[in-house]
This record gives C-alpha cells, sequence and structure tokens, in this order.
C-alpha cells in the first residue's frame, strides 16, 4: 500500500528518539558519503511505513538525525509506473543504536508492494535498492539542516520491470534486512506449495511465476503455513483499516458488500447492474454507464486485502478466480494515483487505506468520496468492536540474516510501532492492546462485550489466526 501515513513517521521517530548527547555536524551527506555510510540499514516493502521510516528525520527533534544535517533521496513518482526507490542518510545523534557521529543511511525500497516485504526477506535473496552513488541524485533543495536530492538514474519501468527485478542503472543488488506487509506474511504466499492461488491480488499472484515475480527474484514458493510458522522472526505490529470510494457523479453513499464484490470481480461491468441495497430494486445508474475499476498493482497489500476481504481469496485450497482482476487499465503504483484515477473517472470506483479519507472532496481530489459497506462506514471504533471487518494486520519481518544494524533498528521499530496509538493517532492505524504491555488504546469500546472483541481483533493473524478468521458478527 503506498500512502504517506506522517502518523506512522511520528511513530519510528519516536523510536529512535530514546536519548542520548547530540553530535553537532555541518552539512547534510553527499551522495558519495551515504552510499559509504559507516551504518547500514536496508528496508523493503510496504510503503505505508516508508515515511515513518525515511521521514523520522523531519519528525523528531532527538531521533536518529534529530533534525540536523540529514539527505533524503528519492527517485520521482509522478507518473504511473515510474519505480520508486528511496534513502535518508545522516550523522547519529543519538547513541542508543548507532554511535554518536557515525554516519548512518537507511534505504527503503517501496516498489513492488508490500510482497517485496516478505519473500525477498524470507528467502533472504538480494533485491535491488537505490545505488545512491549511481542514480544521477541532483538536489532539489537545500540549507544547513537539510538537503533533497531528486535521483533519475533508475532505469526501467514497474510494469516492464517489477515483475523480475530487471531496473538497471541506478540500482544495487543486495539482501534485505527488515521488511514490512500491509497483511500477516501468509497472506502473500501460495495456499499450497506450488499453486497459482496466491493471496496478494488477481488470483494469480504467486510470487514466483509470471506475471507478477520470477523465481530467480524471491527464490522457492513457500506456502501459508510455512510463513506463518515460528522459525522465522515476523511480528504484528498494529491493524489497519481499509475501505472504498467512488467518483462523485455516481452519487453514491454506500454499497452493499455483495454488490462491491460484483464491481470488482467483473460479473458486473455496467452502474445501470449495481443494485444500491440489499432489498433495493433501485440502481446505481439508470442508464447505460461502464463501471470503471481502479486497481493498485498486483503484490500491494490494499489490493491484497481487497482481495481476501471480497472474494475469500487463499483462504480455501481452490481459490477465486478471477478475483480483482485486471480491466485493460494502468494499473496505480501509488495512493496517490488510486485515488486520482477514480477522481478523473467519472465512472470510477477503487479502494484506499482510510487514513487517505481525509484527502477525498480536497483539492486536487474533488471529485471522489468515500462510500459505507452495507451501510456500516468505516472507521476505528467500528472496526475495533467488530462492526466493520475490512482490517487487517501490518507484519514487520526481519530477515534471519539482517545485519547487526538491521537488527539494532528492528529491536528500535517493533515496540513503537506497536504502541503507535498512544504517540500518533491515525484514522487507519489501530495499536494492540497490551503488546507491548503498557499499551492503552485510544478508541472508546462501548458495543457489547467491546474489550473482548477489539483483543480478539487482534489476534487474527497471530498464534493460530489469520485473515481467513474474522469474528462472527463483521461484515
Amino acid at each position: 500500500m503506498i500512502t504517506c501515513n506522517r502518523k506512522i513517521a511520528v511513530a519510528v521517530a519516536t523510536a529512535l528518539g530514546l536519548g542520548g548527547t547530540a553530535f553537532a555536524v555541518n552539512t547534510p551527506p553527499t551522495p558519495s558519503q551515504a552510499s559509504t555510510a559507516t551504518d547500514k540499514v536496508f528496508m523493503a516493502g510496504s510503503s505505508a511505513a516508508v515515511n515513518g521510516v525515511l521521514a523520522f528525520v523531519e519528525t523528531a527533534a532527538n531521533g536518529v538525525c534529530g533534525n540536523t544535517a540529514y539527505s533524503v533521496f528519492t527517485t520521482p513518482t509522478s507518473v504511473p509506473g515510474q519505480p520508486d526507490f528511496r534513502a535518508v542518510s545522516c550523522y547519529a545523534q543519538n547513541g542508543t543504536y548507532f554511535p554518536s557521529g557515525n554516519s548512518v543511511t537507511i534505504w527503503y525500497r517501496p516498489e513492488g508492494g508490500s510482497v517485496v516485504g516478505v519473500f525477498p526477506i524470507y528467502n533472504n535473496k538480494p533485491i535491488n535498492e537505490l545505488n545512491i552513488s549511481a542514480a544521477g541524485c541532483v538536489t532539489t533543495a537545500s540549507n544547513a539542516t537539510s538537503a533533497t536530492y531528486n535521483c533519475t538514474g533508475v532505469l526501467g519501468s514497474t510494469p516492464a520491470n517489477g515483475t523480475n527485478d530487471s531496473f538497471t542503472g541506478g540500482v544495487m543488488s543486495t539482501a534485505v534486512d527488515i521488511g514490512i506487509s500491509d497483511l500477516e506474511p501468509g497472506a502473500f504466499g501460495s495456499i499450497t506449495s506450488g499453486s497459482t492461488h496466491a493471496w496478494a491480488g488477481g488470483g494469480n499472484n504467486d510470487p514466483t511465476t509470471a506475471p507478477t515475480y520470477a523465481s530467480s527474484f524471491t527464490g522457492p514458493d513457500i506456502g501459508v503455513s510455512a510463513l506463518q510458522g515460528s522459525s522465522w522472526q515476523h511480528t504484528t505490529i498494529f491493524e489497519q483499516v481499509f475501505g472504498f470510494m467512488v467518483n462523485t457523479a455516481l452519487g453514491i453513499s454506500d454499497l452493499p458488500k455483495e454488490q462491491l464484490t460484483a464491481v470488482f470481480d467483473l460479473a458486473v461491468t455496467d452502474w445501470k447492474s449495481v443494485a444500491t441495497g440489499a432489498s433495493s430494486s433501485g440502481t446505481v445508474s439508470s442508464s447505460s454507464n461502464p463501471i470503471y475499476v481502479c486497481n493498485r498493482e498486483l503484490g500491494s497489500g490494499t489490493r491484497a486485502s481487497t482481495d481476501i476481504f471480497l472474494n475469500g481469496d487463499g483462504c480455501n485450497t481452490v481459490g477465486v478466480v478471477p478475483s480483482v482482476p485486471e480491466t485493460g487499465n494502468v494499473d496505480n503504483f501509488a495512493t496517490a494515483l488510486e485515488i486520482d484515477c477514480v477522481n478523473s473517472h467519472a465512472n470510477g470506483i477503487g479502494y484506499v487505506s482510510i487514513d487517505n479519507y481525509s484527502k477525498l472532496g480536497v483539492s486536487p481530489y474533488t471529485n471522489v468520496k468515500a462510500i459505507s459497506v452495507s451501510t456500516v462506514t468505516a472507521t476505528q471504533l467500528n472496526a475495533a468492536t467488530g462492526v466493520y471487518s475490512y482490517v487487517y494486520e501490518a507484519s514487520i519481518n526481519k530477515n534471519n540474516s539482517a545485519s547487526a544494524d538491521g537488527n539494532a533498528f528492528y529491536t528500535a521499530v517493533v515496540p513503537i510501532l506497536q504502541n503507535v496509538n498512544t504517540t500518533a493517532k491515525s484514522g487507519q492505524v489501530l495499536a494492540i492492546p497490551g503488546q507491548p504491555a503498557t499499551n492503552t488504546a485510544s478508541i472508546p469500546l462501548q458495543v457489547g462485550s467491546s474489550s473482548t472483541e477489539f483483543t480478539s481483533l487482534f489476534n487474527r493473524g497471530t498464534g493460530a489466526g489469520n485473515s481467513c478468521n474474522p469474528q462472527a458478527n463483521q461484515l
């Protein structure tokens, strides 16, 4: 899921701002200095966390960089299909995790979506990250505190090169220390080893089979049970809520879940055939109005969550094909592009994490509105009390062969992300009660035996549970 979740940025900032003596530096690292940093951490996966990892330098006065002399490196992503590689570099201001004064660079690759936060980490397979010194990074803004670089030297596009990680130019192949996925890792595995009924959207997203990922990229196929096993270190960090959006020209505020399923499965392709209510004879449109389905890319956690929510894909050995299929449209490789797709098509419909609901109806997305599902609105409270089920567990996944720097960073980030609701209020993120023990969620649980439901909800993807076991009173 690609989204600018600055609440997570604050959370990661807090994780890193744990005291220590500040170290004074004068200038942000150059590309050459960043690429040869003393301490290095390589990350990949969900972009729900990318801004948390890479923007902590902007939001924490006492973090690793301490708002002092840091450089941010990004590839352009304004056009659909442009590859997304990033990094941030500075001199450590905090001696808790990195020695004060050491040059530190943290790489984060959102390119490929949540699935690259799972399989390359599980299999310890190297993937491409930004080669800062060779990516043609040019300064776009700088002062004594910070510098931002636009890195245009990564060659290739997501549709052409993302399936087998064949990007060239300003990239380098390296093992990844930490991955983050919008759902538990098992949601991106095959139902049975060798099957093409994987969970990650589209019903054919076997990470080792075309058209998504080549075996040389992610390694051998892994079954759900293996990914859920205890031999691999992965930790549920928080739960997040997703929802649906439509173009305002359609004039609707709610759709039954079964109608949404029919729309995204292409069982119906015209709004004149979509019922506005379970017991209503009315339809969205009285005349022919072809539906324009806006999809995220295969491998996106948001797309995978939609697939499971609507179809239960991956929750049985048969699978559902097609599910959230291609419609001839260009996949949207960023949340902003997904919202713009709906905004730009009067007959458009799509899906997004609900922290992005604040952008809907506001310039430049004035033609987009959120809708409820079977009259239930996507909110933290409805999710926490088991009324709304489009909720899935984000997971942080550590390579068993992670570097010492990677291990240190993992240790810092996990507890603060689990405690995110007490440090950064978010419409998307739900903290997990008792993880850590001091965590207290801010949601006023008042419906039924809500505290029990709340705790139970957050056990879906841990232990023996998973996303195939929603609560009985959910949608």
